[in-house]
C-alpha cells in the first residue's frame, strides 16, 4: 500500500515488513473493510505486457503484480486479474461491491459501482443458508420481491424504486438484485435540521452539477424562501407522493407491508431543485394475484412502531392490506413531528403535539384512523383514504 496511507492502514491492522520494505494487511474476515488498500493481482503471467502498459508494476521480491497509487487506472480496471477471494465482490462482471449498508435475517445490502460508467447502485444479496428448507424459503423471498419489483418497474412509477439487474452467485447459490442508489432517507430527514438537509443535498448535487452559488448561499436562499422539513409543503413533497405510490401498488395487487422512514428514500431533482421520494424494500411485500406456493410471504415479519402490534392475529392477517395505511400514517405522524417515536404509546401521544396544530384537524383524525389498533376499524380502501386527505389539505 502507498506510504502516504500507512497511518490509516495501521488502524486497520497493517504491518511493515522490513525485508520487503512493504506495508501489508494480514487476511481479514471482511475484505470490504480494507477495500481502499486492494492492490495485488493474480494469474498475470500471460498478460504481463498488457498489465505493464496499463500502469501495473511488478514487485520482484514477492513476485507479484500490483496496482500502484500512481497508476492512471484504478484497481477496478484490473478485475480480470483480481485474486479469487476478491472476485466474489464483482457481480455480472461489471458491478463491484464496495460498502455494506445494512444486514438482516433475509439479506445483506451493499453499494456497488458499475465499472463501465462509474454509476453507483445498491445490491441486495440474499443470505446463504445451509438448511435446505430455509434455503427454499429464501429463494421464494427473492422470487417474491423480484416479482413485485419487476411488475412495478415495468409500469415506472416515479415514486417507486426500480431494479436495474439481477442474478445468481453460482458459487454460493445466492440470489441478488440491483437497484438505483439514493443517499438519503426519511428517517435521516426526520432527525435532521433544515440547514443540514440542504447541505447534504448541495453536496450530493455537486457531484453532477456545477452550482452558481456557494453552499452557504444555496442554503440561505432556500431557507429565506421558507423551507421547512415538516410543514404542509414538505408533506405534499415527501409523504403524499408515497401515499400515491402505495395506491399504485394496491391497484396492481401488491401490498408493501413494511412502510417506515428507512424505506422511503429521497432523491434530489437538480433542475427543478425539488425532492423526490422513492418507496423501496419490497422484502415482505405480497403479490395478491398469484395464489400459488410461490407467493410464500413473511406476514409475521414487521417493524416495531411502524406496524400493528399483533400482526399474527387472525384479524391482522385478514386485513393485512391495511398495514400500508398503518405504516404510512405512523411515518407521517413522525414526519410532521420531526421525531422518531420510541414506542407505540409515544407515537399515539404525538397526535396531540403542538406540531400537529399546523394541520387541519380532519387530517389529524385520518392519521389517527390509520393507526387504529383494530384492523377492521382502519380505512379499508387506500385510494379513498388518499382522496379524503387530498380533499382536506389541497382543496
Amino acid at each position: 500500500m502507498p506510504f502516504s496511507q500507512k497511518e490509516e492502514a495501521k488502524e486497520k491492522g497493517a504491518k511493515y515488513d522490513p525485508d520487503l520494505k512493504l506495508w501489508y494487511l494480514p487476511p481479514v474476515k471482511d475484505p470490504l473493510e480494507v477495500e481502499p488498500f486492494w492492490a495485488f493481482l493474480e494469474n498475470t503471467y500471460e498478460d504481463r505486457n498488457q498489465l505493464k502498459r496499463m500502469g501495473a508494476k511488478f514487485h520482484p521480491k514477492i513476485k507479484k503484480w500490483f496496482v500502484p497509487d500512481t497508476c492512471k487506472h484504478s484497481f477496478d480496471a484490473f478485475i480480470k486479474w483480481w485474486p479469487e477471494n476478491l472476485k466474489r465482490f464483482v457481480l455480472l462482471e461489471k458491478y463491484q461491491i464496495f460498502r455494506k449498508i445494512s444486514s438482516g435475517g433475509q439479506a445483506v445490502v451493499y453499494t456497488c459501482l458499475d465499472v463501465e460508467d462509474y454509476s453507483i447502485y445498491v445490491v441486495k444479496i440474499f443470505n446463504e443458508l445451509s438448511d435446505e428448507t430455509e434455503t427454499k424459503k429464501r429463494n421464494l423471498d427473492f422470487q417474491k420481491e423480484m416479482s413485485s419489483l419487476d411488475k412495478l418497474s415495468k409500469k415506472q412509477h416515479k415514486n417507486i424504486i426500480s431494479y436495474r439487474d439481477f442474478g445468481l452467485i453460482n458459487e454460493t447459490g445466492q440470489n441478488f438484485f440491483i437497484t438505483d442508489f439514493y443517499e438519503y432517507n426519511v428517517h435521516e430527514w426526520i432527525q435532521s435540521s433544515e440547514k443540514n438537509v440542504l447541505k447534504v443535498f448541495y453536496g450530493l448535487s455537486s457531484v453532477y452539477y456545477e452550482h452558481e452559488y456557494t453552499e452557504e448561499e444555496f442554503v440561505n436562499n432556500i431557507l429565506q424562501a421558507g423551507f421547512n422539513l415538516s410543514n404542509l409543503y414538505a408533506f405534499e413533497t415527501i409523504m403524499f407522493p408515497i401515499l400515491e405510490a402505495l395506491v399504485f401498488c394496491h391497484k396492481n395487487k401488491i401490498y408493501h407491508r413494511d412502510v417506515k422512514p428507512e424505506n422511503i428514500l429521497i432523491d434530489f431533482d437538480i433542475e427543478d431543485s425539488d425532492f423526490i421520494p422513492k418507496l423501496c424494500d419490497f422484502g415482505i411485500s405480497k403479490n395478491t394475484v398469484n395464489k400459488t406456493n410461490n407467493t410464500f410471504t413473511r406476514v409475521s415479519w414487521h417493524s416495531e412502531v411502524w406496524s400493528p402490534e399483533n400482526v399474527n392475529s387472525v384479524e391482522e392477517r385478514r386485513f393485512q392490506h391495511t398495514r400500508d395505511v398503518y405504516g404510512w400514517a405512523a411515518t407521517t405522524i413522525a414526519f410532521i413531528n420531526q421525531k422518531i417515536p420510541k414506542d407505540d404509546k409515544e407515537l399515539r401521544s404525538m397526535l396531540k403535539s403542538t406540531a400537529t396544530k399546523k394541520f387541519d384537524k380532519e387530517f389529524i383524525k385520518l392519521l389517527k384512523q390509520g393507526i387504529e389498533k383494530k384492523a377492521s376499524n382502519r380505512p379499508q380502501d387506500i385510494l379513498e383514504y388518499k382522496e379524503k386527505i387530498a380533499n382536506i389539505l389541497f382543496k
